[in-house]
């Protein structure tokens, strides 16, 4: 007969211990790249960020450029020293008349590529509102404030819609 205790391999007990570990290793892992504040929630949440970021510096880039543009074109125009700007017109009433394009009812909307950018007059004669958003995420609008003197101030990001 022979010896079974000079036999090598693993015993059941030690079997059982490696499945036991292996499944804690696979709960933690899928908690962590599963659970509230996981892999794919800080990815979504960075997808959402660079959107916004990108959707600011498309209206900044077109603001500037407007501005610039305004500035060419009025260089030799006499100045109103209340406002230091030409007296034909504001730099932000050319922004929203360039960038916006607008009707009769003084609200303008424009696409820039994938973005979309409407613009509002205020009405109270110191600034307009935009609003820009990605076509394919309109729930992540950006909204600026747009000064008679082409100062842009961004508000806080909306969220739902």
């Amino acid at each position: 007969m022979k010896n079974l205790k000079n036999e090598k391999g693993i015993t059941l007990v030690a079997l059982v211990i490696t499945i036991i570990v292996l499944l804690i290793l696979a709960a933690v892992s899928l908690s962590l790249v599963m659970g509230g504040d996981g892999v794919f929630q800080k990815a979504q949440k960075a997808t959402t960020n660079t959107n916004a970021n990108v959707i600011k510096e498309q209206v900044e880039y077109s603001v500037t450029e407007l501005m610039g543009l305004y500035y060419v074109k009025y260089a030799d125009e006499p100045v109103d020293p209340e406002l230091s700007t030409p007296t034909e017109a504001t730099v932000g009433e050319y922004i929203y008349n360039n960038l916006a394009n607008p009707g009769a009812d003084k609200t303008g909307k424009r696409t820039l590529g994938d973005i979309t950018i409407e613009m509002t007059d205020k009405g109270d004669g110191k600034g307009y509102t935009i609003n820009a958003y990605k076509k394919t995420d309109e729930s992540n609008k950006q909204t600026a404030t747009l000064s008679t003197n082409g100062g842009l101030s961004w508000g806080t990001a909306e969220s739902g819609s």
